[in-house]
C-alpha cells in the first residue's frame, strides 16, 4: 500500500499529542545585536510548527565514539602561516584529511574543528583558529582580552571553543572566495550554556550594515524567544525549534540568491538532520526577498552578544548549497562524530521520523522551488489544523 501524507501524519501525531511545547505563548524580545543596527517591522511570513527536544542535556554526547577517532592523522599536510601575537602558539597540528573525516570535500571552503588548527595563550585564550579546507583561511581574535577560550568541557575528549559574552567572535576579511549571490551552506556544531543570548555560529556580511548579512542566528531580531534561527540580507527568521543546552548540528542550506526573489523557497534550515520551519520575526528592513550582498566583506565564527554563551565544536562551509546526497553524508558524519542521536528533537524520536518522511514526500517528487515549498506550508497546515 502507497504511503500517504495523511498515513504518516496520523503516525506522527498519536504518539506525540502529548509532547507538544507547553511553552507556546510568545516570550519578550531577548539578545537583540545592535550591529544590525536599527530596523523597522516588517510583515511575517509562513505558519509555525513547534517541534519538542527531549534532548536538552547531552553532556556526554562528546566522547571517544567518533567516526574518526582512530584515524591516522594525515602528515602531509602543511598548517599555513599565521602571524599569531607573542605568546600565542599552535595547541596541536594533527590534520585529519575531510575525505578521511567523512565530509564532503567538493566547494568546502572553510573546515574548522576544535581539535586541530587551535592557536592559544597559555591562558587558553585562543588567538586564532586555521582552516582545514585547504583554503589556507586564518580566523583571528581582535584582541586577547576579546578572545574565546579553549578547554575541556566536563572532561569530555573533545575540545570545545567556548565563547562567552560579546565581542569574541574570530574572523577573517572577505567571504572566502564565494560570489557574492552565489548560493552557500554554513554548519556548525553547537551547544548553548544561555539559550535566551543572541549568538550567529557563522555569519557572513558587510561590517557595519544594518542587515547585510547571512547567518545561523539563535535568537534572531525580534525572535518570540529562544528560538533557533536564521539570517538572511535584512531578514530574520524564527525557527519552530526551540533553543536548547544539548549538542545540536545546524545546517543552514543557501540556494542562489537571486535579487528580488523570494527566500523561502531558496533555504531549508535543518537541526540534528530534521528541517525545520522558518518563520519572519516582525523585525528588520527586508521585504521576505533576497537583496545584493555584493558589499559582503567579513567570515566570522562565534559572534555574540551581551549574556550569549556557548560552545563550537566543528564549523563548516561550502561554496554551493549542498546536494541531498552531500546533506545526508555530512549531517551522518558529524552526528556519529559527535554522538548526536538521529531524530533527536522529538521525545521518543517516532514524530520526527514521521515528519521527516512527510518533507520526503514533498520533496520526493520532481517540483520546483516554488512547488516544494508551497507543497511542504500545506503539509504544516494540514498538522495544525
Amino acid at each position: 500500500m502507497k504511503t500517504t501524507a495523511a498515513t504518516l501524519l496520523a503516525l506522527c501525531l498519536i504518539p506525540c499529542l502529548a509532547c507538544e511545547d507547553e511553552s507556546s505563548t510568545k516570550q519578550p524580545n531577548v539578545g537583540l545585536d545592535s550591529d544590525f543596527g536599527s530596523q523597522d517591522a516588517s510583515p511575517s511570513d509562513t505558519s509555525v510548527v513547534t517541534i519538542v527536544d527531549a534532548n536538552t542535556q547531552m553532556d556526554a554526547a562528546v566522547d571517544a565514539q567518533t567516526v574518526d577517532a582512530a584515524v591516522t592523522p594525515d602528515a602531509s599536510f602543511v598548517e599555513p602561516v599565521v602571524q599569531a601575537p607573542d605568546g600565542c602558539t599552535l595547541g596541536s597540528s594533527q590534520h585529519v584529511a575531510p575525505e578521511v573525516a567523512g565530509v564532503p570535500t567538493q566547494g568546502l571552503v572553510l573546515w574548522l574543528r576544535s581539535d586541530q588548527g587551535v592557536y592559544k595563550y597559555s591562558d587558553n585564550a585562543v588567538c586564532a583558529w586555521v582552516d582545514h579546507s585547504g583554503s589556507g583561511h586564518v580566523l583571528k581574535s581582535q584582541s586577547r582580552p576579546a578572545s574565546p577560550t579553549y578547554s575541556i568541557e566536563n572532561g569530555s575528549e573533545w575540545p570545545v571553543i567556548h565563547f562567552m559574552g560579546g565581542s569574541k567572535e574570530l574572523s577573517v576579511s572577505g567571504v572566502l572566495g564565494i560570489a557574492a549571490q552565489s548560493g552557500r551552506t554554513f554548519i556548525a556544531v553547537q551547544k548553548l550554556v544561555n539559550t535566551a543570548g543572541r549568538l550567529q555560529a557563522i555569519i557572513q556580511g558587510k561590517m557595519d550594515s544594518p542587515g547585510t548579512y547571512l547567518s545561523i542566528d539563535t535568537n534572531p531580531f525580534q525572535t518570540v524567544g529562544k528560538r533557533e534561527g536564521a539570517y538572511v540580507t535584512n531578514n530574520a527568521y524564527d525557527s519552530s525549534l526551540e533553543a536548547s543546552t544539548g549538542w545540536r548540528l545546524h545546517n543552514f542550506l543557501i540556494g542562489p540568491m537571486v535579487i528580488g526573489t523570494p527566500i523561502l523557497p531558496a533555504v531549508s534550515y535543518r537541526v540534528n538532520s530534521i528541517e525545520t520551519i522558518l518563520t519572519r520575526t516582525p523585525g528588520g528592513l527586508g521585504n521576505m526577498n533576497f537583496e545584493d550582498f555584493s558589499g559582503a566583506n567579513f567570515t566570522a565564527v562565534g559572534r555574540g552578544v551581551s549574556g550569549s554563551d556557548f560552545y563550537l565544536i566543528e564549523v563548516l562551509e561550502y561554496d554551493h548549497r549542498l546536494s541531498a546526497a552531500e546533506v545526508a553524508k555530512v549531517e551522518d558524519a558529524l552526528m556519529r562524530r559527535y554522538g548526536i542521536p538521529a531524530n533527536s528533537l522529538t521525545e521518543n524520536g517516532r514524530c520526527g521520523a514521521a515528519w521527516q518522511d512527510l518533507h520526503d514526500l514533498a520533496g520526493d517528487r520532481d517540483l520546483g522551488p516554488q512547488e516544494r515549498h508551497k507543497e511542504k506550508q500545506g503539509l504544516h497546515h494540514l498538522r495544525d489544523g
